[in-house]
């Protein structure tokens, strides 16, 4: 996705459906990566209100697939045939049922966003859980690496692992990634 469809895009989705839910150029930094990875199997833990999802659909383009795991599914306002290719599952992403419903529906990751739940524990038990979906290669992004509880989560693994970030100074909680 070029700057301009971005830039287009992500204005349209702010007035018709508030959303998304990110600062701009935070975001921007993480499409242009993802456009770079090219993906064809994108997996989203909190879609909210959807915005995200719509991004990651025209990144991802005909025959690729989309799966987006929210606890509520009532909060989104994007139209859910506004994006193609897209499974919605609402559940908790800590559920063993849920995780095994994710894996058989998607084995391989090329694209993990990681945005639902912000407690230490559950931010932890996500990257546990759905790290081993994410291919070789493949690209895992964190949102708000900036606030309470992802933040030392997100320490935890700068100590670990090859990572780097997007923090946009004003309005941004940061964005976080680690490649496979």
């Amino acid at each position: 996705m070029d700057r301009g469809t971005y830039d287009s895009l992500f204005d349209r989705l702010r007035v018709e459906y508030s959303t998304p839910i990110q600062a701009k150029e935070e975001f921007w930094e993480l499409v242009a990566l993802v456009t770079s990875l090219a993906p064809t199997n994108v997996l989203e833990l909190g879609v909210e209100k959807g915005g995200t999802i719509k991004f990651w659909d025209e990144i991802v383009g005909p025959g690729g697939k989309i799966i987006g795991l929210d606890i509520n599914l009532g909060a989104v306002t994007m139209p859910r045939d506004f994006v193609s290719d897209l499974e919605l599952i609402e559940g908790d992403s800590h559920s063993s049922e849920i995780i095994q419903l994710v894996k058989s529906k998607m084995p391989v990751v090329d694209f993990l966003f990681i945005d639902g739940d912000h407690r230490y524990e559950g931010v932890k038990a996500d990257f546990e859980n759905f790290r081993p979906l994410v291919r070789p290669g493949g690209l895992m992004a964190f949102h708000d690496i900036h606030d309470a509880g992802v933040g030392p989560f997100w320490q935890e693994l700068e100590r670990t692992y090859k990572t780097s970030k997007f923090h946009q100074q004003s309005g941004g909680i940061g964005i976080g990634l680690l490649r496979f």
